[in-house]
């Protein structure tokens, strides 16, 4: 399978999602620094857990460069739906998606120009630039403190009865 580069993005040649624990970048230690890498680096900077970063073509593109597979708006919908904001690649520049509306397969975004929301249709120019591909970060769950301190509970109690059963059970035997 090769693997494209366009400026320092990476996906499979197919259209595929290139994920940044895929195979190619640890048998060829392809750990520089890039979006798959330095994003996820970034985040966990911040304090977050990562559980998967990806790359891939939209569909647009890829049916126009004939490909066999692409991110499609249904795909953004859901991620916007996870609550995972998606970086947007248009020729040459980088938006934030953030949102959605359904008439229209619009879009809503973010661009570093300035400071408002913005929209344009899924697979529409947006300043005279195509839209090209994606990046998406999946964050890892973190369990609740509630949940966390329920199970310690749990745990403990649990502990309790054990070791109330065994001092039963040596009575008994004395």
């Amino acid at each position: 399978m090769v693997v494209r580069m366009h400026g320092y993005q990476r996906w499979h040649d197919d259209g595929t999602r290139m994920y940044s624990t895929d195979s190619y970048f640890t048998a060829h230690s392809m750990y520089c620094i890039d979006v798959l890498t330095g994003l996820p680096a970034y985040v966990e900077y911040c304090g977050y857990s990562v559980a998967n970063v990806y790359s891939q073509y939209v569909d647009v593109y890829s049916t126009a460069h004939s490909l066999s597979d692409g991110f499609t708006y249904d795909d953004y919908v859901a991620e916007i739906e996870a609550g995972r904001p998606v970086l947007l690649g248009y020729t040459g520049h980088s938006m934030l998606g953030v949102g959605y509306q359904e008439d229209g397969e619009l879009i809503e975004f973010y661009n570093t120009w300035d400071n408002e929301v913005h929209t344009v249709a899924w697979g529409d120019q947006y300043g005279g630039m195509d839209i090209e591909y994606v990046v998406s970060v999946e964050l890892a769950t973190v369990p609740e403190p509630a949940a966390c301190a329920f199970a310690l509970c749990g745990a403990v109690l649990m502990m309790v009865f054990r070791k109330r059963r065994s001092l039963r059970g040596m009575r008994e035997a004395a």
